[in-house]
């Protein structure tokens, strides 16, 4: 008896401690800053951020279960498996989902996940909200005192397929690869509805997160521009968007690459961005398309660059080359075309298969690598089998 009131009395204590000490989260937010130098160049800022999961809201835009572009329906529904995962993680820290497919929330008048998002109390923004309007909701335009104009022309409406399609409203839902928790979720694309429900619950922090960047993502009610224009703490998810992009089209990028401008734009003049490792703790999303290599400098021993890459990029396979004093090859970025033409020696295909496939150091490059301080090596971002 005495034994049990111990554990009773146990259990209440960590019952109160929890409570006294809300679940919270840290990650690493990157913004852009102008560079001390001058001449208008920005240079990327890391800075690690801690927020409480229950004063934190997510939010997914324009997931929806098709569109007119093909290529665009297909990275939506290539992203959505791994965006499910992560909402999953993210209930269970406790965060509130906002599942925001724009003009099509009539598909869920009965939901209760749709009626939570109605029935929360009207909470005035410190501003007025946007009235006016785009694509079925109200838009949030640039904001030219704040932003200049879009690092990429989009004014083909991005569609990236080698043949033209028409426009036409392809959608009527949210792709159903993401679930709806209608105990917990809540389903809208109303601007004064989002502010309600982050009022209702004592939410300051915004993870935005859809399709698409350059258009829906930074100007829909529930977007970017309106967050923190109302005052909220809004960060990008990075990894879990896509753009409008045509690479025929300024600054003829490739598609990827000009998702990588945008989400620079927005790190200059709106707000930072995390990928999705802030909560699921491993490697960020990539689309199997996107072709380019990524690079990471390393310092210090072997041992410890090794444990970075296991914690970075967990899913891809590690290739050490015996041969070098370094013994190891470093999940990365690419290295720029300068560096490669100086140093051509220094790369040696494996004979890996392709999934596998990494690019190794020579040894006779090991003392170029130290003397730089940093571990050089690339690894074609494919999940190994």
């Amino acid at each position: 008896m005495k034994t049990a009131l111990l554990v009773l009395v146990a259990l209440a204590t960590i019952t109160a401690a929890d409570m006294a000490h809300p679940a919270s989260f840290t990650f690493t937010a990157r913004s852009q800053a102008l560079s001390a130098t001058g001449g208008g160049k920005y240079k990327p800022v890391e800075t690690e951020i801690t927020w409480e999961a229950s004063k934190t809201a997510v939010v997914i835009v324009d997931m929806w279960d098709d569109h007119w572009c093909p290529n665009a329906a297909k990275r939506v529904a290539e992203m959505a498996k791994p965006m499910n995962q992560l909402l999953l993680l993210a209930r269970e820290k406790g965060m509130l989902i906002i599942h925001a497919p724009s003009s099509t929330v009539d598909f869920y008048s009965d939901a209760p996940a749709r009626k939570r998002a109605k029935d929360a109390p009207t909470a005035k923004p410190p501003v007025a909200l946007s009235k006016d309007v785009r694509w079925g909701t109200n838009w949030c335009w640039p904001n030219k005192s704040r932003e200049p104009e879009l690092p990429i022309d989009d004014t083909d409406m991005g569609c990236d397929c080698e043949e033209e399609y028409p426009i036409r409203e392809a959608w009527t839902r949210q792709i159903d690869l993401i679930a709806i928790d209608d105990e917990r979720d809540a389903i809208t694309d109303n601007g004064q509805e989002t502010y309600n429900l982050l009022a209702q619950h004592d939410i300051n922090n915004i993870i935005l997160m859809g399709v698409h960047l350059n258009m829906c993502v930074l100007g829909r009610p529930v977007g970017i521009r309106q967050m923190v224009t109302v005052g909220k703490n809004v960060v990008l998810m990075r990894d879990m968007t896509d753009t409008m992009y045509n690479p025929k089209k300024r600054p003829f990028v490739s598609h990827f690459e000009g998702t990588d401008l945008i989400v620079k734009h927005v790190e200059k003049f709106w707000c930072p961005s995390i990928t999705s490792s802030a909560i699921t703790g491993k490697a960020p999303f990539r689309f199997k398309n996107d072709p380019r290599k990524y690079w990471i400098a390393g310092h210090n021993s072997g041992l410890e660059i090794r444990k970075r890459f296991v914690t970075f990029a967990p899913r891809f396979s590690l290739k050490t080359d015996s041969r070098s004093c370094l013994q190891e090859t470093i999940f990365a970025r690419e290295w720029p075309s300068s560096t490669r033409a100086r140093w051509p020696s220094c790369w040696s295909a494996s004979t890996a298969p392709p999934q596998n496939r990494v690019r190794l150091f020579r040894p006779r490059c090991a003392a170029f690598a130290l003397a730089n301080r940093s571990i050089l090596g690339s690894v074609p971002l494919r999940k190994s089998t």
